[in-house]
């Protein structure tokens, strides 16, 4: 659940990070816009329920003709679904190297692969029959 306008026209987005939550990205964003740099960062922000979403705002200086900071530019991409699929290639690999370390073969690479990309190409079988030999 999102915030209605009427909570957030007008505040600092401070109060979308949960207290505590440790975000050293904040003092790398805090430290560019200090010294008028670019910066480009990922950070945690929660909903009005609780619920995590990842954003990656994108914050430039803007000067005037004299080379004055005017003000910054914030433009945010909401990357929720990038991190959470980065997270499951992650866990994905993780579980492959363990199988390839513990000697378990080609087959058992495969059946991973095709568990997790529902493509299988070896064998002529399809995810399912491949999923489920042993």
């Amino acid at each position: 659940m999102t915030h209605p306008h009427d909570e957030v026209i007008g505040r600092n987005c401070r109060f979308l990070q949960v207290a505590g939550s440790d975000q050293p990205e904040l003092n790398k964003l805090r430290a560019a816009m200090k010294n008028e740099e670019s910066i480009e960062v990922n950070l945690r922000i929660y909903l009005k329920d609780g619920e995590l979403f990842y954003t990656r705002p994108v914050v430039k200086p803007l000067f005037d003709g004299k080379g004055s900071l005017i003000y910054f530019l914030s433009v945010e991409y909401h990357i929720t679904q990038q991190i959470k699929a980065q997270q499951e290639i992650n866990k994905l690999s993780t579980q492959l190297l363990k199988m390839v370390i513990h000697g378990k073969g080609w087959a058992a690479r495969s059946r991973l692969l095709c568990a997790a990309t529902g493509a299988c190409r070896h064998d002529n079988m399809t995810a399912a029959r491949c999923s489920s030999t042993s």
